[in-house]
């Protein structure tokens, strides 16, 4: 069923988009969002709005099966070459197919036996050393083979740990990059505030906390981070200084709700950012013509809430039936099947 509701969102989303196709979108991002799918892609081709393959070629709802069934499309094969769904397996079952080695470079599923069997291949070297499935052990293990390194890039590695950075100081670690890499706590930078990080990027990570910002005061914390930071919450944002706070980031935050915008009329709210905003619906821009919306930002939005919304009213319709005849078959008192639902 989950599947099934997912589909009906993405008609539901995509629905607004046909309604309103000759708005200034920007086809290109609108075809990198989440929620495009072949069927709407198939709406936009026919009205002359779009022709991007690329994006919907890589995208993980497509698999080799339906691009084999799919032939007579022109699939992008930079974006083939990339897509999740393809594996060395299925590069190696058709080799005939015209793969782009730098996007296979890139993706998630390439081995380190799948690059040595394939050596004669154009590889991108620099590339290889960002994929995920490469390891720092990898790399140092097979030292023989022409990597090449972006250090910034290389430093932001979620597999790059502290510990691999204690072990190997001899390296030109990037503290920009290392200040972005998922894999460090607040505890590592604490412990280590005599090292050069980057205060931009990390006021803006998810594990600065207002907490943590309000306990450490005299930190070089960036307002334009701040700004950024999805575990702020607007409680604590609207007590620091307006004027150096990044508006257009805040408008954009998670962390900000239509209502919190509807509540507080008086700040300056960008309408570029808030159409990138994930908490803004389909039926809020609609019935708020005399906004000034940002139609690229709105090409990209996820309207993350509107899906949950959407989902969690799906899952409703069709588990409150069926849990109310169970209670009601068991005697079990109303309040617990309310309990449930809140849960849903």
């Amino acid at each position: 069923m989950e599947e099934q509701w997912e589909q009906e969102w993405c008609q539901e989303w995509g629905r607004f988009i046909l309604n309103k196709r000759f708005q200034p979108w920007n086809w290109y991002f609108v075809t990198a969002n989440p929620n495009y799918t072949f069927e709407l892609h198939q709406k936009l081709i026919t009205n002359y709005q779009s022709n991007y393959y690329f994006q919907i070629s890589k995208s993980p709802r497509i698999t080799w099966d339906f691009i084999v069934s799919h032939s007579k499309e022109p699939w992008d094969n930079f974006g083939v070459s990339m897509n999740p769904n393809i594996t060395p397996e299925i590069v190696e079952n058709n080799p005939d197919y015209p793969w782009c080695w730098l996007s296979l470079s890139q993706n998630v599923n390439i081995t380190l036996d799948f690059i040595q069997a394939h050596l004669d291949k154009n590889w991108h070297w620099e590339t290889l050393t960002l994929n995920p499935n490469i390891t720092f052990d990898i790399i140092e293990s097979n030292s023989h083979l022409p990597w090449v390194f972006d250090w910034f890039m290389f430093s932001q590695k979620g597999n790059i740990t502290w510990d691999i950075v204690q072990k190997n100081p001899e390296k030109p670690w990037d503290w920009d990059g290392l200040s972005k890499n998922p894999s460090f706590t607040w505890d590592i930078i604490k412990e280590n505030l005599d090292k050069p990080w980057d205060w931009d990027e990390i006021s803006q990570r998810p594990i600065v906390t207002p907490e943590i910002v309000e306990a450490y005061p005299d930190l070089n914390w960036s307002y334009s981070g701040l700004s950024r930071n999805p575990s702020m919450t607007w409680d604590y944002l609207h007590t620091l200084p307006e004027d150096k706070l990044d508006w257009y980031c805040i408008s954009s935050n998670p962390c900000i709700t239509i209502e919190i915008v509807e509540d507080n009329p008086e700040k300056p709210w960008d309408w570029r950012g808030f159409s990138c905003n994930p908490n803004l619906t389909w039926d809020y821009v609609e019935n708020h013509p005399e906004i000034e919306w940002n139609w690229v930002g709105l090409s990209l939005n996820p309207m993350t809430r509107a899906k949950e919304e959407f989902l969690r009213q799906k899952r409703l319709d069709y588990y409150q039936p069926i849990l109310e005849k169970l209670l009601d078959e068991t005697n079990a008192p109303s309040q617990l099947t309310n309990l449930i639902l809140q849960e849903i």
